[in-house]
């Protein structure tokens, strides 16, 4: 089975759509798939690689470079174009699925994005607030594992998973190593590409706060990109 999986370009939507992958997985763990009878290829932008070269059946990664035009498009075509797949997964709604497995591709709803930062609850109506995205992505790895002949039973156990091996653990020790902590360690990520994306910092604050009066071993890392 050949399997393209379509990623978004922003970190944290990809991290939310890797429950797709792990429901992908899931199912394939029920069927008793072998590893190398499943290879799923991603594709995703700059920011995202190597994210998920560590998930099984994950075999191959194609990062996509933005070009003018949407010409990035084209030059995805052009790689994948020989293969024959089984499934295409797009969480970017592109029409590529479409050329390349008419009858057996699969995206998010047009409705499936982050709810408006500026609506609120209840004042505002529940109908008029647009679905969020990781309901769109279960609906959208239910619809997957549909096509895949699985039971669909697993869907409610399926959650976002980043899958790493012992390369990354060390990785991820020799960072936090250079860091005074005691027990658990807890990341905050304050930032977003969108200004109207981000908590006030008052929130991450009292946040913080509250976690420590909970737990006075905790230790906080604050993280972000380099702008």
């Amino acid at each position: 089975m050949n399997i393209l999986f379509i990623s978004s370009n922003r970190l944290g939507d990809a991290v939310l759509s890797s429950a797709i992958l792990n429901a992908i997985v899931q199912a394939g763990k029920s069927q008793g798939i072998p590893q190398n009878d499943c290879h799923i290829t991603v594709v995703g932008g700059p920011v995202i690689k190597g994210l998920f070269l560590s998930t099984p059946f994950v075999k191959r990664e194609i990062i996509m470079e933005k070009r003018k035009y949407s010409a990035h498009w084209w030059h995805l075509w052009q790689k994948t174009r020989q293969q024959k797949w089984d499934l295409v997964i797009d969480t970017r709604r592109s029409l590529i699925g479409h050329i390349l497995a008419p009858f057996n591709n699969f995206s998010l709803a047009k409705n499936s994005k982050m709810p408006n930062s500026t609506a609120t609850y209840p004042s505002s109506s529940p109908s008029s607030l647009q679905e969020h995205r990781i309901t769109g992505i279960l609906d959208l790895a239910t619809r997957v594992v549909g096509a895949m002949r699985c039971d669909s039973s697993i869907i409610p156990n399926i959650t976002p998973k980043i899958y790493y091996n012992d390369n990354d653990m060390a990785n991820a020790l020799s960072i936090l190593s250079s860091f005074q902590h005691d027990n658990n360690i807890i990341a905050i990520a304050p930032t977003a590409n969108w200004p109207r994306k981000i908590w006030d910092e008052k929130n991450f604050i009292k946040l913080i706060e509250k976690m420590q009066k909970y737990d006075p071993t905790l230790s906080f890392i604050i993280i972000g990109g380099k702008d």
